[in-house]
Order: structure tokens, then C-alpha cells, then sequence
């Protein structure tokens, strides 16, 4: 899970065995409280959250709050159609469910909103799945991923697919950078001995996205976990391959690497980035250092607030 970030030391907020048993994605809230995405709203030493849940829907991964922190989104997958959908919460009222609209996909996992608009970046990760066969993938071989724009009432303005020899290329998760490029990470689920891009841009009306190229993901196993931005970079982890990876964002080539066992938590600061693995290490990225250790097994993403 994630921690506070102060001064480039992670402090623990709440561990996640005494929230949930599922796993969590996190959304900072504007008030300093922190959102676990699994069903869950967490303040700083509460035990017993406030949930959110609607039949007949599955939450499918994370959530972004409208600019002025009034509504927020999450990520859903409908069960009986297998369509993604946005679910829509009032913030200022005790999230009570209020609305729902298509996420422009199947699988939509990560949901990020554009700065100074009033649009959401959905990542559809294309990959269908259904409570009754538990995490099997049923659509490998005709899945479709994209990244779809939409309005924060739910019009989509613009649905950006990979090509065909990608289409097995999951889009997991987000990030935004301060020019409104998305930059988005995806999770190869064809032959691992291919070497797939795992990093993409675009942004909204610009044509079509850029794909960073395949070489600079040797090693990561096909998998990447997490993704953050920060100026002029982006930042991405696998877990399973152990690397973390800076890259610039205009032109995507990779321009720092590192090694760190089980690494995947990432977040900005202010000398680059700060990342957590799963032994309850904090690594400053500029550094490499280890800045901090704490007694807790760190889950797959980290925010700052």
C-alpha cells in the first residue's frame, strides 16, 4: 500500500491487513485523506472505513476526483455485459452512488483527469474476466485495449486503440503530466519471449500515441506495475523484473535505470522520484539510497499528497 510523503520518508498510514484483504489502489483526497481504491474511504488511524459498493458491479481498479473534489470516478466492470463502466460517487455526501456511464472499453483499470479540463483518461485494459472464473482471462486472443477521453458526464471524445501486433498489450495505469500528455504502462499478455513496448503517450486530439521502443523493457519481464510523472520525466517499475526505469517524456528514451528487488510503488518529489519495493523499503530515485525502512510490505502504488 501506500504511504504520506514528507521530505522524502514514507510514513506508514494504516497497514492494509487491517483494512481489507483485497488489493488496493490509491487516490489522494483534497482533504489530506487518503482513498484505497478497493471499496474503501481511509482518514489517518481509522480501522473501520467507509465503503462503497453497488450490486452487479465490480470495481476493476482505481479512481480520480473532479477538480474541485466534489464527485469522484471509479473504475467498474459490469458483470452481465462484461462492459466497463465509471461509476460516479458525490464526495461531499457520504459517497452515495449518483451516476454511471461506459468507460469506452473492456477491463478499465486506471482513470486519471486531465489538468485545467474537465476530462478523464480511462486506461481499458481490454482483458475480460467474470466473478464466476475467479482472475482467468477469457478474451486474450480478440482483446482490444485503448485509451478513451471522456467528459466528466460521461461523452467520450476521442478513443485511442494500439494496432494489431499490440493488441495484446494491457494498458494498467496513468499518469498525467503537467501538459496533459497521458502517459500510459501496459502488461504484455502474449509470449514473453516478444519484446513488446510497455510505455505509450499521447494527447487528447494529437493523432496517435507514441510507444516508446521495445529494448528499453528488457528484463522487466513484460510487466509493469506502476507509472508516475514529474516534469520533464516519466517513471516506471516492474516488480517482477526488478527495475525501475527513468524516461524523458518528449521523446521517450530511457535516460536512468535501476535495479531493485520487488520495486513498484512510485510517486514524485522533488528531486525526481521516491519508490517502495515489497520488503518495506523507500528508495530516493536520484540517489538510489535507501531512505527510509519501515515493518510493512508495500503494495503496488504510492501517491503523494
Amino acid at each position: 500500500m501506500g504511504g504520506s510523503h514528507s521530505n522524502g520518508l514514507c510514513q506508514p498510514v494504516a497497514t492494509l491487513r487491517q483494512l481489507t484483504r483485497r488489493e488496493p489502489r490509491l487516490s489522494p483526497l483534497r482533504d489530506g485523506r487518503v482513498l484505497l481504491q478497493s471499496f474503501w474511504i481511509a482518514e489517518r488511524g481509522r480501522r473501520s472505513p467507509s465503503s462503497l459498493h453497488h450490486k452487479d458491479r465490480i470495481f476493476f481498479g482505481h479512481g480520480a476526483f473532479s477538480a474541485d473534489g466534489a464527485q469522484l470516478f471509479t473504475t467498474k466492470n459490469d458483470i452481465e455485459t462484461g462492459h466497463g463502466i465509471v461509476g460516479v460517487w458525490d464526495a461531499r455526501n457520504g459517497y452515495k452512488r449518483v451516476g454511471a456511464f461506459a468507460s469506452g472499453g473492456i477491463g478499465p483499470h486506471d482513470i486519471k483527469l486531465l489538468p485545467d479540463a474537465e476530462v478523464l483518461a480511462i486506461a481499458n485494459g481490454g482483458i475480460e474476466t467474470h466473478p464466476e472464473t475467479g482472475r482467468t482471462k477469457l478474451n486474450i486472443p480478440t482483446m482490444r485495449p485503448n485509451l478513451t477521453y471522456a467528459t466528466l458526464d460521461g461523452q467520450i471524445m476521442e478513443r485511442i486503440a494500439l494496432s494489431h501486433d499490440h493488441h495484446k498489450n494491457s494498458i494498467h495505469h496513468l499518469a498525467v503530466t503537467r501538459d496533459a500528455t497521458a502517459a500510459f504502462v501496459m502488461q504484455w499478455q502474449g509470449d514473453l519471449s516478444d519484446h513488446a513496448p510497455l510505455l505509450g503517450t499521447h494527447r487528447l486530439g494529437q493523432g496517435g500515441p507514441a510507444l516508446a521502443k521495445a529494448e528499453a523493457f528488457k528484463g522487466m519481464q513484460a510487466y509493469v506495475g506502476s507509472v508516475a510523472a514529474h516534469r520533464r520525466s516519466i517513471a516506471i517499475t516492474s516488480p517482477r523484473g526488478g527495475i525501475f526505469l527513468e524516461i524523458d517524456a518528449r521523446d521517450l528514451a530511457l535516460t536512468h535505470r535501476m535495479h531493485m528487488r520487488d520495486v513498484c510503488g512510485v510517486a514524485p518529489e522533488r528531486d525526481g522520484f521516491v519508490c517502495t519495493d515489497g520488503t518495506g523499503r523507500v528508495f530516493g530515485t536520484s540517489t538510489g539510497a535507501v531512505t527510509a525502512s519501515h515493518q510493512i510490505r508495500w503494495d503496488n502504488h504510492l501517491i503523494t499528497l
